[in-house]
C-alpha cells in the first residue's frame, strides 16, 4: 500500500516535470528590438505610435490599443475583435490609413 503510494506520487511529480520541461523549450524569446510603442494624447482618445526616442509617428488611429513596433510590424484589434498586421509607416506613407482614418 505504501509502495503504491509512493509510484503514484512520482508518477505526478515525474509527470509535472515534463510538463514544465516541454513548456520551457517551447517558449522563445521574442526576436527583435522595440522600436515604437502605443500612447494615447488623452486619456479615451485614439492611439498612436510614439519611437522611444520621443518622435511621433502618428497619433489617434486605431481604438483599440496596438501592439509595440517590432522588425517595423505591429497588430491592432479590429471593432470585431481580429487581430491586423500593420507596416509601421508615417503618416502619407501608409497604404491602410484611409481619408476619414488621417
Amino acid at each position: 500500500m505504501k509502495k503504491k503510494l509512493v509510484n503514484e506520487y512520482l508518477g505526478i511529480i515525474l509527470t509535472a516535470m515534463i510538463a514544465v520541461m516541454v513548456c520551457a523549450s517551447c517558449s522563445k524569446p521574442q526576436e527583435g528590438k522595440i522600436e515604437y510603442i502605443p500612447f494615447q494624447e488623452t486619456k479615451d482618445g485614439n492611439w498612436g505610435m510614439i519611437s522611444m526616442d520621443g518622435k511621433v509617428l502618428f497619433k489617434d488611429e486605431f481604438k483599440t490599443k496596438p501592439t509595440v513596433v517590432r522588425d517595423g510590424r505591429f497588430f491592432a484589434r479590429t471593432k470585431e475583435g481580429i487581430w491586423e498586421m500593420y507596416d509601421a509607416r508615417p503618416k502619407g506613407d501608409c497604404p491602410w490609413r484611409t481619408d476619414a482614418a488621417a
